[in-house]
């Protein structure tokens, strides 16, 4: 307690105690104001990413919308396969302003079994060597691609699943150009 007394009157006596006291209040509110405006600027973020996602959807469903008017009945009549390929903007917004890669290489770990056998099948990848020399094979000559980020991967499930109901598929390679396809049995 003779320290806290003794620590008291040395800052009452200190020039710099009021100075520098006054600093140490003004970095605290600062730091504080700071973390209320970065907690606001996130909330702010979520919402306009979530904004964006519902405008994803309803710009790709109108895109699809559109390819579809485009099919003739005689191209339905004539042809036992048909597809219409057409661009989309719905996320380049993503792309853009979230710097999000639309489309990516799968990694190891995504790929099904049936997509490891088949580059195993079309590299020949030889059956003898060690599941670490074959993993490495594998992942080098993986093809196949997948959304960079999984609520756009969502959104396009959907309209594709949606689509599939009408014996209809979507297909992208990059989130930006899209193929409608059908065969003409199905309708």
């Amino acid at each position: 307690m003779v320290l806290v007394m003794a620590d008291d009157s040395k800052k009452k006596n200190n020039p710099f105690a009021k100075v520098i006291g006054d600093l140490r209040v003004s970095r605290n509110n600062l730091i504080e104001k700071q973390q209320v405006e970065a907690g606001q600027k996130a909330a702010l973020d979520a919402k306009e990413y979530q904004d964006w996602l519902k405008k994803a959807e309803e710009i790709l469903v109108e895109d699809c919308v559109e390819a579809i008017d485009t099919i003739t009945v005689e191209q339905l009549v004539n042809d036992n396969d048909g597809s219409i390929t057409f661009t989309s903007e719905a996320f380049i917004w993503f792309r853009d302003n979230r710097n999000t890669t639309l489309f990516r290489i799968k990694r190891l770990s995504e790929l099904s079994q049936m997509e490891r056998k088949q580059i195993i099948l079309n590299n020949r990848i030889p059956q003898r060597i060690s599941q670490n020399e074959r993993e490495n094979a594998i992942e080098r000559n993986i093809s196949s691609y997948t959304w960079g980020d999984q609520k756009l991967r969502e959104v396009f499930e959907r309209i594709s699943n949606q689509l599939g109901v009408e014996n209809l598929g979507l297909k992208t390679k990059d989130g930006v150009e899209f193929v409608l396809h059908w065969n003409s049995k199905s309708f």
